[in-house]
């Protein structure tokens, strides 16, 4: 009996050698669940694959379904960005936004807003000149974050709900990632509650909330640094891993000398 086959529009988010000439390929599919597919050839030389299984690609996309891994049948390339196009900076920071996307997206579990919002992130970071990548990377993975249900409390208090209005302005302000973000001067004395600058969690409550197109307009290294090391931790906390590729975005070199 012939494989069941479906269609697709779907993002590349990681890709893993098989054998001497295919691949998997990790997509997310335009429900916002996981796909993880094998393209066979795509690491042949002229392979019907070869230049459409690149890295944060937006495929129009057939698949046979298998009993582990899908089969990628056919993959039409879309309007969007690709790796082969990208700086070191902006495919670097894409990298990031892939590995955290991948955590949270699971097979099966239909996420609609996560693919358009993984979309939406590489196109603006393939726009982006380097100077505003960082801070786009930044705010594009406190987005996803977010969008995955781990939203950290910030404008109240998250253990007891008490306004934190204004505490942008002051120069430190308890945070928990244990309990949840920000505290108030009542709750602070828990375990792991720790001094963070309120101008950091000012940026990070602005980046939520804000357009791509706008963050990019004021770019800031410093507080990018600032956001990505927050949610590194951030990370560590609630998703119980520490993301790869962050600790390479601060590499000598890259956006930092």
């Amino acid at each position: 009996m012939a494989a069941k086959t479906y269609r697709t529009r779907a993002l590349v988010l990681k890709k893993a050698k098989l054998g001497e000439k295919d691949l998997i390929v990790t997509l997310l599919s335009e429900d916002g669940s996981l796909i993880r597919a094998v393209a066979k050839g795509a690491r042949k030389p002229g392979g019907s694959h070869a230049a459409r299984a690149e890295l944060f690609t937006p495929l129009a996309a057939l698949l046979a379904e298998g009993r582990s891994l899908d089969v990628l049948c056919e993959a039409r390339r879309e309007q969007g960005v690709a790796s082969v196009e990208l700086s070191l900076e902006q495919s670097a920071c894409c990298a990031a936004v892939a590995e955290l996307i991948t955590l949270v997206a699971q097979e099966g579990l239909a996420q609609r807003r996560l693919y358009e919002l993984a979309r939406a992130s590489f196109d603006a970071l393939g726009g982006s000149d380097g100077a505003a990548a960082l801070l786009l990377c930044a705010a594009a993975l406190w987005k996803v974050t977010a969008q995955a249900g781990f939203r950290p409390a910030l404008d109240s208090c998250a253990v007891c709900g008490a306004s934190l209005q204004g505490a942008g302005k002051q120069r430190e302000v308890p945070f928990s990632a244990l309990e949840g973000g920000a505290l108030c001067d009542g709750c602070r004395n828990r375990p792991d509650a720790a001094p963070q600058d309120g101008t950091v969690l000012a940026w990070c409550s602005y980046v939520l909330g804000a357009r791509y197109a706008d963050i990019a307009a004021q770019p800031d290294p410093s507080a990018a640094t600032a956001l990505i090391s927050l949610l590194q931790s951030w990370t560590s906390v609630h998703m119980g891993r520490r993301l790869k590729s962050i600790d390479f975005l601060f590499s000598p070199g890259l956006f930092q000398d």
